[in-house]
């Protein structure tokens, strides 16, 4: 019995190698056999609510004088907030003219103390480091400028020390180590010792700036990857090394004197974004959760789950903590500093949880997710980010563990999952039918949405995964050169008629070859039984013609832009590549571009779609979850109507909703207006530029628009990136491209190779 079980786990084992690409063999089985459950390399990952990880948002601080905040910090007591405004006065008879730089430092505990005090600077060609700013014991503030020279193109780089109340007490030139020395990052430890990076060292200088000590990189290949102030005031440096084909972390504490110790914790701080550290010695973000441990410590456990606590990472910058249980935060997207505190967790509300699994989490889907369990008081979306366990052993440990997890049986109950391989879960029944989920419920059903949508990840009648809007990759050809299923014999003999290439002038060898093959794929891979054609005649056709072009792009096309900008107005190229999102952007580049109507066409290659499709994320049902009502209506939540109305959608492309698609294209045929606060439409007259014409850009014919949309909604074919079997063919073509190899000679050793990697994904 015992040997049927060890056989059984090692077939179940092996069915989750070929989701894995290049992954060694034998690192995934020692992932697996390792049993690691919730921990990778040190860091805790919980799959349930953290209610130790709760903040609320208790505080708000505006401040008037600048939407963007430079820099932010925690120092004897108070957070300090530093902005830059400027005056400008104009040249006269009695003056130059000149910039005036106010460098505004705001000191609070909350919104109701704020206190601003105004430094003025008037020197010409002078910046200010735009992440540091220092507070000592004393309450004095240290800045870095920098003054270039217009005569020499020098940089000289300064300390400014001012009082409390915005007074100077001094400043001082930083020396620097050679013409090609320059100042990076600047830390300012618990005893006032600045720390100041350099091209090959560290430099230490005391509080009165002279120089006190220095660290120096042990050789040039060791770059600096972060530098922070610990909880005990020590600075905690990180390095790296290019190693074997990886990063190798080194991590550090440097006292005054510039003496390294190293510190036992490398693997948890490398490749992270570290924070100066209040409460514990060592805080980084990963993505939507803050992370934090102290010497000694084997693991890092996550203090702070921004969706846990119902707030959107997007935006947010600067994480600054005053104690474990407080911490400020500025968002960019909001223009104002929020301070937060943790929930007691008898106070957090205990709600069934429905966990959502991707590698990274779709910019795109924060708000929806936010909003969805700030509506529920019954359930919410538990995001299990697999990123977070990439580490600086392997950059692709998320990736592995995500896929591990999908066909194991312990997948979240809503997944996201990557262009690359979804199809290929599809097929190993990791996705749950979604019609009778639609079916049951009285909303969205399978007919509602545009033909992509129903058909992409379908197989039958059944449908796997759906996305709520995408972009379509094609090409554009003006009408009167369009011709039906063009070929590369249709390009060749234009290109003999004309003399000219076919494809603009920035063109090269390696990006003509893999623009086209990226979009036809499917004539040289059966997608259903991975039989590959690299050796056709049409792919040798393709090689030989992507060896016409250049192998860097001409300096001529630099130099005369300007013309070659109008190229395919003037007949001097065929066709381009598009990227399209929606009807206006083809609309402006047809009358701006083109010059004329244009189609939308195949890339020329003959047994191919020529298209594909980009969805902004593909997201379906774990077959094994046992939520799949609850996980369901999220998704339905994510393509209701209301989510593509104008400029509060949280999507970019063309809806999947069939309602949201038709309205996109008949707004395309009305002129250009925006919404305005009433959500009243305004509209206005758009333009393009010829040289100094402009010319106005008329709307879309109900015609064209109609032209348009049925390409668009029967395009169905996933736009795959494959970085392996990029490599792989870039690799094998540059013998063709310098003249060593003949196209055939190429084109069967690509065959052989493709076809063993394509074997061992399947």
């Amino acid at each position: 019995m015992k040997i049927k079980k060890i056989i059984a786990f090692s077939i179940s084992v092996l069915l989750t190698l070929s989701l894995f690409g290049c992954s060694s063999p034998k690192d995934i089985f020692s992932f697996v056999l390792s049993g690691k459950n919730n921990t990778s390399d040190g860091l805790e990952i919980s799959e349930t609510l953290n209610k130790d990880a709760v903040f609320k948002e208790i505080d708000e601080i505006s401040l008037t004088d600048s939407n963007y905040v430079s820099s932010l910090i925690y120092s004897n007591g108070k957070f300090y907030a530093t902005t830059y405004s400027y005056e400008y006065t104009d040249e006269s008879e009695e003056s130059e003219s000149k910039t005036i730089i106010n460098i505004n430092v705001t000191s609070f505990t909350d919104s109701s103390d704020l206190n601003t005090i105004t430094i003025k600077s008037e020197v010409q060609n002078k910046y200010y480091s735009d992440d540091f700013m220092g507070v000592d014991n004393s309450g004095n503030l240290y800045f870095v400028s920098n003054v270039t020279s217009d005569e020499d193109d020098s940089n000289t780089f300064y300390f400014e020390k001012f009082d409390s109340q915005g007074n100077l007490i001094e400043t001082s030139e930083i020396p620097m180590n050679g013409s090609d020395d320059w100042v990076g990052k600047v830390c300012l430890d618990h005893e006032g010792n600045l720390f100041v990076t350099k091209a090959h060292s560290i430099d230490i200088f005391s509080s009165d700036f002279s120089a006190i000590g220095q660290y120096k990189m042990p050789d040039e290949n060791v770059s600096i990857t972060d530098m922070v102030v610990g909880n005990s005031g020590k600075l905690i440096l990180v390095t790296s090394k290019w190693e074997n084909d990886a990063p190798v972390y080194s991590a550090y504490n440097i006292d005054k004197n510039g003496t390294a110790i190293p510190l036992s914790c490398s693997d948890l701080l490398g490749n992270r974004t570290l924070f100066n550290s209040v409460g514990y010695e060592y805080i980084y973000r990963i993505n939507s959760s803050v992370y934090a441990f102290d010497d000694g410590d084997t693991s890092a456990k996550e203090i702070v789950n921004f969706y846990d606590s119902d707030v959107n990472p997007n935006g947010i910058g600067e994480i600054v903590f005053s104690d474990k249980e407080t911490f400020i935060t500025y968002n960019s997207d909001e223009g104002i500093i929020t301070k937060y505190k943790k929930v007691p967790r008898e106070e957090v509300k205990d709600k069934k949880v429905i966990t959502l699994g991707c590698v990274d989490t779709p910019y795109s889907i924060s708000k929806e997710i936010i909003e969805y369990n700030k509506k529920s008081d019954s359930y919410r979306i538990k995001i299990i980010e697999y990123s977070a366990y990439n580490n600086s052993a392997d950059a692709y440990a998320g990736t592995k563990r995500f896929n591990i997890d999908l066909t194991s049986g312990n997948s979240p109950d809503i997944i996201i999952a990557g262009n690359t391989n979804v199809n290929n879960l599809i097929d190993k029944g990791v996705f749950a039918d979604l019609t009778p989920l639609m079916n049951e419920k009285n909303d969205i059903k399978k007919e509602d949405l545009v033909y992509s949508a129903q058909n992409t990840f379908a197989k039958g009648d059944k449908l796997y995964c759906i996305f709520p809007s995408y972009s379509v990759n094609c090409a554009v050809i003006k009408k009167k050169n369009y011709k039906e299923d063009m070929t590369i014999d249709d390009i060749l003999e234009w290109e003999n008629k004309t003399g000219n290439k076919a494809l603009r002038a920035y063109m090269t060898r390696e990006t003509v070859l893999m623009s086209m093959l990226n979009n036809c794929t499917d004539a040289f891979i059966d997608p259903e039984t991975g039989k590959c054609s690299f050796d056709s005649d049409e792919f040798v056709k393709l090689l030989d013609y992507a060896a016409t072009y250049p192998v860097e792009t001409p300096e001529e096309y630099y130099t005369d832009s300007d013309t070659h900008e109008q190229d395919l107005r003037n007949d001097k190229a065929l066709f381009d590549f598009q990227y399209l999102d929606n009807f206006r952007s083809f609309n402006y580049e047809m009358q701006a571009t083109y010059g004329e109507e244009t189609v939308l066409a195949d890339i020329p290659v003959k047994g191919a779609k020529g298209y594909s499709i980009s969805p902004q994320f593909i997201i379906g049902i774990s077959a094994k979850s046992k939520n799949k009502d609850e996980a369901w209506d999220f998704i339905d939540s994510l393509i209701q109507p209301e989510k593509y109305n104008g400029d509060s959608s949280s999507y970019y492309g063309f809806p999947v909703l069939q309602s949201a698609f038709d309205k996109m294209k008949s707004e395309a045929t009305e002129k250009y207006f925006y919404y305005d606060e009433n959500n009243e439409k305004q509209y206005y007259d758009e333009y393009y530029y010829i040289g100094e014409d402009s010319y106005e850009v008329l709307p879309l014919t109900k015609e064209k628009a109609d032209e348009l949309a049925d390409y668009v909604v029967h395009a169905d074919q996933i736009m795959v990136w494959d970085e392996d079997l990029n490599n792989i063919i870039n690799e094998e073509t540059q013998p063709l491209f310098i003249g060593q190899k003949t196209s055939k000679e190429v084109a069967a050793i690509i065959q052989s190779r493709v076809q063993i990697y394509i074997n061992e994904k399947k």
